[in-house]
């Protein structure tokens, strides 16, 4: 159920990699920057959503 996520989160590493090549002779960096464990409810609430798709099957 988090295939946006990972599909977002590819895209936005491809991109870039992408822009990273494209302004290298302009001598500009580019990072990004990714968080780090954040004590949130989002696994919680998804694997109810998902029980709730799959047990309603």
């Amino acid at each position: 159920m988090g295939a946006w996520f990972h599909a977002s989160k590819h895209a936005v590493g491809g991109l870039s990699d992408c822009l990273r090549l494209e302004i290298k002779q302009f001598h500009i960096n580019v990072i990004v920057l990714g968080p780090g464990f954040i004590a949130t409810e989002f696994g919680a609430v998804s694997l109810e959503g998902f029980n709730r798709l799959v047990l309603s099957s």
